[in-house]
């Protein structure tokens, strides 16, 4: 049976050089999933690591982090993020997880503080009066990623990986949100988060219309009567992709479900601290 608690393995590495953890520097955020743009997963700022020090006796798991909901989007990390929380004064290094229920943590990395690591959370679905979609529990409504196998017989939230503007202080995610008893009863939100607060800065449901006449020609060649829109679906789509932060706007791509439907792709941009607009 599926269970909303899980527990993430943090695993870092200590080198016997060092008394404590290697510091994250600044040249060393994980803001973006496989660290940049191109998608490399390569951190061309490393200088520590060689192959005479990675090995077995200098790796291992330092501690575990509970959690709400399965992981499936990669952590990102933040070094020297100024707060007010007591376990996290003036600064620290901060590690974002996001979950499968719609939830949003910042842990603090620094070894001494792994008696209280939690600094902030956040309950995404509940800032705008909904609940993660539970699979198992639709009440008859469609909802196309509950088939995806990564994601069946259990709860969806988060899945695509956020992206984090340093400049701003700003985290965008995208969750699944269900609300039970309403129309439509399936939306996917893109949130802007303060990582030094956790404060929703911005929320707005994704929506948009397209031209065609069924969702299966969606901006097709095959050039559809005029006035025709489709309405884009979540029911029908799943946001699996990580989210692109470029020259300051935001990009979310939906993949569809079943594949015989059109994927779609938007852009954002935050406009004055408050309002996410679409492109």
């Amino acid at each position: 049976m599926f269970s909303p608690l899980r527990r993430l393995r943090v695993i870092l590495f200590c080198l016997p050089a060092f008394t404590s953890l290697v510091p994250i520097s600044d040249a060393q955020n994980v803001t973006t999933w496989h660290n940049d743009n191109y998608r490399t997963g390569w951190q061309q700022n490393e200088t520590i690591l060689t192959q005479s020090n990675v090995n077995q006796s200098n790796f291992g798991l330092l501690w575990q982090w509970s959690v709400s909901g399965h992981v499936l989007a990669q952590p990102l990390a933040v070094a020297n993020v100024p707060t007010t929380f007591s376990n996290c004064t003036p600064s620290c290094n901060l590690v974002f997880i996001s979950t499968e229920m719609d939830m949003l943590y910042a842990f603090n990395a620094a070894p001494s503080a792994q008696s209280n690591p939690l600094v902030w959370s956040v309950n995404l679905a509940s800032q705008v009066a909904a609940t993660a979609v539970d699979c198992n529990n639709l009440n008859g409504v469609t909802f196309g990623a509950c088939n995806a196998p990564s994601l069946s017989n259990g709860l969806i939230g988060v899945t695509g990986t956020p992206v984090i503007d340093t400049s701003a202080n700003t985290l965008y995610v995208v969750g699944a949100v269900y609300f039970a008893g309403q129309s439509p009863t399936i939306a996917y939100y893109l949130f802007a988060v303060n990582i030094r607060s956790g404060a929703v800065l911005a929320k707005t449901p994704i929506t948009a219309t397209v031209p065609g006449q069924t969702l299966s020609n969606a901006c097709s060649s095959a050039n559809p009567l005029p006035g025709n829109t489709v309405s884009f679906t979540p029911s029908y789509h799943i946001q699996r992709s990580a989210l692109l932060l470029l020259n300051g706007g935001v990009y979310v791509a939906f993949a569809p479900l079943p594949e015989t439907y059109n994927g779609r792709l938007f852009g954002y941009q935050l406009s004055g601290g408050s309002q996410l607009s679409r492109d």
